[in-house]
């Protein structure tokens, strides 16, 4: 299974990278990149289930790294907990979730000592549903995203005008 993620790439950049010095608009693409990958992980984070709060503190977001004239590329969005994916998309009917990973969860919501085991059953039988917090966090951040790619735009050709760096 896929491992929820949400990249922001910009296509076209190595074209532009050839034709205009790169100190001009590298700054503002960094800006944009952390301001818009802060805020999708800020909404995936109010989107994401919680139960202990250990999946929802996991979200984070990244820029990749470059010399600071440099200009990066790309963001990425996304957990490392291992129930991630099966939260972000789902589980379909047929597959056997490990059932000692569900004891914690199904000690806590009053299951007795075969509470995972019987938990993963119901999921193996029924499956579940996603919860899509990547998908819906990347749509509610949409509109402030577009902010940010005006705002570098412009402050990309206030820079032009003004002839310097």
């Amino acid at each position: 299974m896929a491992t929820p993620a949400i990249q922001i790439r910009l296509n076209g950049l190595s074209d532009l990278l050839r034709k205009v010095d790169k100190r001009l608009y590298a700054q503002p693409i960094r800006d944009m990149l952390q301001r818009s990958s802060a805020e999708i992980a800020g909404e995936v984070r109010e989107k994401t289930p919680v139960d202990t709060g250990r999946l929802r503190n996991s979200v984070t977001s990244e820029v990749e790294k470059t010399m600071p004239t440099d200009v990066p590329t790309w963001a990425r969005i996304g957990s490392n907990v291992v129930y991630a994916p099966p939260v972000e998309f789902g589980r379909k009917p047929g597959t056997f979730p490990p059932y000692r990973q569900l004891q914690p969860w199904a000690r806590r919501h009053g299951f007795g000592p075969s509470g995972g085991f019987l938990v993963a059953r119901a999921i193996a039988r029924r499956g579940t549903k996603g919860a899509e917090m990547f998908k819906r966090g990347l749509e509610a951040s949409e509109h402030q995203v577009v902010v940010f790619i005006e705002r570098a735009s412009k402050e990309i050709e206030a820079r032009w005008k003004r002839g310097r760096i």
